[in-house]
């Protein structure tokens, strides 16, 4: 269901829908939608934060079977390289606060 935007706080920056339909289509679905009430960053900013808060136990789940499943088999390397990816991405992001 869409909340329509005349039913909306005037304060509000922006909506989201989020399908769990892993099980059942082979993969999720995210809407956002942002509104003009603020800037176009501030609009990139929280539909960037929305989809973190929204798809991070999908993300950590796939970190975690990929890290069980491939840690000592053929695809090891790969999961190193992908261990290291996270870690400087969570170094880069600590490091703009």
């Amino acid at each position: 269901m869409v909340t329509k935007r005349s039913n909306l706080k005037k304060d509000t920056i922006a909506e989201s829908i989020h399908h769990k339909t892993l099980f059942t289509k082979g993969w999720n679905k995210l809407s956002i939608t942002t509104y003009p009430n603020v800037s176009p960053d501030t609009q990139a900013y929280i539909a960037g934060y929305i989809e973190g808060r929204q798809t991070f136990k999908d993300i950590n789940d796939f970190f975690y079977n990929t890290k069980s499943n491939n840690q000592n088999g053929p695809f090891g390397p790969l999961f190193l390289e992908l261990q290291n990816f996270f870690k400087n991405v969570n170094l880069f992001i600590i490091s703009k606060r």
